[in-house]
């Protein structure tokens, strides 16, 4: 089952969502990650498997504290979702788990638009927002679903925020109006986010000899 209810603070962004390759690769928005405690990222291994989802690789950013995952749809190589770890700023971890992720999810959504309105000529129109309770996750899941618009095409992005102390987990996808659907994928891209989440832990890195 889950539950639902209004997130505060809606606001209208500019975004450009992720393109899709054969390769995996992530050349959309990427954003800022916050500052945190050392965390064994390195040694996480990602779910092979999420929902109707499969792994298909992982996109490298060496200059950041943050790793990122690409699933493909088993029946569909145009269906994709990413999958973003990183770590908790300090004390974050202490507040409950819809403070910190209705919060962190509010920066993220200013982080875009304040990036992606400098580079891009699209609008965006917020959907739906909410919060979620997945089940068999501990802690609930901010949902985001824009309708970006630009001169000769429509998508619609979808942007997750979720937090698995010692990390966030941040999940975005994007498909075209063209292809129809929408409530189909969403509830295919909330049963993967749901399943990632139940699956495996990041720790805290051991403590430098």
């Amino acid at each position: 089952m889950r539950s639902a209810h209004a997130l505060w603070g809606a606001i209208v962004l500019l975004v450009s969502a992720c393109q899709s390759g054969p390769e995996p690769e992530y050349t959309g928005w990427i954003g800022r990650t916050p500052e945190g405690p050392d965390v064994a990222l390195a040694d996480y291994e990602p779910p092979r498997e999420v929902g109707l989802f499969r792994f298909q690789g992982e996109m490298d950013f060496p200059d950041r504290s943050m790793r990122m995952f690409r699933y493909e749809n088993r029946a569909n190589a145009d269906d994709k979702i990413d999958v973003a770890l990183y770590p908790l700023p300090p004390g974050w971890s202490d507040m409950s788990g819809e403070r910190a992720v209705a919060g962190h999810y509010g920066t993220v959504k200013q982080d875009m638009a304040e990036r992606l309105t400098r580079r891009n000529d699209s609008s965006v129109e917020i959907m739906e927002e909410q919060i979620l309770s997945l089940a068999g996750a501990k802690n609930p899941v901010a949902e985001g679903v824009f309708r970006e618009t630009a001169d000769n095409w429509t998508r619609t992005l979808v942007l997750q925020v979720a937090m698995r102390a010692p990390v966030f987990v941040r999940v975005t996808a994007d498909y075209s109006q063209e292809n129809g659907g929408s409530e189909d994928r969403l509830e295919r891209i909330r049963t993967a986010t749901q399943a990632f989440l139940e699956q495996g832990k990041v720790s805290p890195a051991e403590p430098a000899e």
